[in-house]
């Protein structure tokens, strides 16, 4: 049986246990646990819907960029949070109410090919991120790129690489591989 003088000893030992810095560090370390295993389960980069569509950390597509300005204006134009609309579960932005209700009317017309992932990426069997600033119209469809260099290196057999990657696209959407 434990004496007073061992029961009080044992009562400061689970005391000292429970401090606040004792504690505060468990909650920082589960708190860390839950971020990695949330980034490990999918992180933002992917929208699940029907077609993969790549989204950035805000959930927005090609950045907050308007896509139907691509083929209007002929460059990259950031959308305005005022004209904006969910579709395939992301977050899609124009640069004005015309851009929307045209996108609305006619969204396969105005999105990028591959769901907005990068199309060099895409030729190799893998899904990466884009740079509004890196893309193409090629036969009426955007075609975006994760960078200058990529879309360089996209350009250069261009019906070679479009052919390639809509056969990784198929596998992707057929059967949701590659990843990145």
């Amino acid at each position: 049986m434990a004496t007073n003088s061992s029961m009080s000893s044992l009562m400061r030992q689970n005391t000292r246990d429970r401090s606040p810095m004792s504690m505060n560090r468990r909650h920082v370390i589960a708190a860390a646990l839950g971020v990695a295993c949330a980034a490990v389960a999918g992180g933002p980069q992917v929208a699940r819907a029907e077609t993969p569509t790549w989204a950035d950390l805000w959930g927005y597509a090609l950045r907050g960029y308007d896509p139907v300005a691509y083929f209007t204006r002929g460059e990259a134009v950031e959308g305005d949070p005022e004209h904006r609309l969910e579709w395939r579960g992301v977050m899609w932005s124009f640069a004005s109410a015309e851009h929307k209700a045209m996108f609305e009317a006619d969204p396969e017309r105005f999105a990028p090919q591959f769901g907005g992932y990068c199309a060099w990426s895409m030729m190799q069997g893998r899904r990466s991120s884009v740079d509004p600033h890196a893309w193409d119209v090629i036969d009426g469809k955007l075609y975006m790129n994760f960078s200058p260099g990529m879309q360089a290196a996209w350009r250069e057999e261009m019906a070679r690489n479009i052919a390639e990657a809509e056969k990784q696209w198929a596998q992707i959407v057929g059967g949701e591989v590659g990843g990145n």
